[in-house]
Parts: structure tokens; sequence; C-alpha cells
């Protein structure tokens, strides 16, 4: 995904015009208005898992900034015994994969099953640690049954190339699992 904007992180939207495009290893990326017309952004769906993205921005003037998007050795999983979550004890998630490295946040959500709409999500971004705790009082909030829940592993990267008014990129690994939650 990529996004434009004039003015910093909260300025204007910018809908690229020809000759500006964005592309991500090879493909254009697609305009889309999204939630309700809220902010505008650029979007590519692959099959199976990109590790790399090598995205290339042509601006106005065909000026083209290749920027890569790097997820190696930035993969996590949940543990394979995690498949009952009870909600009388605080959950301790010791995620397969990396420490916690610099600049980047670890997130846990929590979804009803077949449902987009976030319960709650709690984070950690402590250089060095490989678990992540879910209170007792998160986990009383929620239904007994199946739930989906999402681990996130995100990163503030550089910009190998940028225009004058600068910009900022963030990568991120996801994966999930359903788990049945009890009392």
């Amino acid at each position: 995904m990529a996004e434009f904007r004039d003015g910093g992180v909260f300025g204007n939207d910018v809908i690229l015009v020809a000759p500006s495009g964005i592309v991500i290893n090879g493909s254009a990326l697609v305009h889309q208005n999204w939630p309700y017309y809220l902010y505008y952004h650029y979007y590519k769906t692959f099959d199976g898992n990109v590790l790399t993205g090598t995205y290339v921005y042509t601006d106005k003037n065909s000026k083209t900034y290749t920027n890569v998007a790097d997820l190696t050795d930035m993969d996590i999983d949940f543990p394979a015994s995690l498949d009952t979550i009870p909600k009388s004890e605080e959950l301790v998630i010791f995620w397969a994969g990396d420490a916690i490295g610099t600049d980047e946040t670890i997130e846990v959500s929590f979804f009803e099953y077949n449902d987009t709409t976030t319960l709650f999500s709690v984070t950690n971004d402590q250089l060095g640690d490989t678990s992540i705790s879910i209170s007792i009082a998160d986990l009383a909030g929620l239904n007994n049954g199946l739930h989906n829940i999402t681990l996130d592993r995100m990163k503030a990267v550089d910009l190998q190339a940028a225009t004058a008014k600068g910009g900022v990129m963030a990568v991120e690994y996801t994966t999930n699992k359903n788990c049945e939650v009890i009392d």
C-alpha cells in the first residue's frame, strides 16, 4: 500500500495523475478511497508471501524514486500450542520469531470469528522482548467461542530515495490464528 500526502502525515491526500504513478515489483498499484472517502491510497494484492517489495514512484516530471520494503527476518508466528484461551488468567504469547528489534512494534489483535471489527489490541515495543501479555481485564470482555487473532510485526524504515518533501516507510508482517475463548 502507498499513500501520498501534501503537508505531512495529516496533510491533504494527493491523487496521482499521469505521468505520476506507483508500482511494486513491476505491477501498478490500484487507487482506492478507503474507508468512506476519508483518505486515498494505492494498493496491490499478491498471492502467497512477498518478503521484498520494490516500489517505484514516478513524479509529475517523470523522475523515479525507488525504495525497497524488506520483510526478510520479520516473520513471526503464534506458538503451535495456542488453541484455547481461558479468560480467567493472563495470556502471555511467546511468538516464534526474532526478539523485538530497533524501531519495531509487535501487536496482537482480537476479532470475533468472521468479523473484521477489532475488539482490542495490545502492543509491545520493548527492545529484546520475545513475548506479549494480554491482561485478564482485556480477556474478560471477550465472548466465549471462536476468535481470530492477528500477530503483527511492524517496523519504521528510512526511505532509500525520497522527494524533497520527504516521506516515511513502514513494513509489516502479519499472521493470524483462530482460537477458542473459554471461561
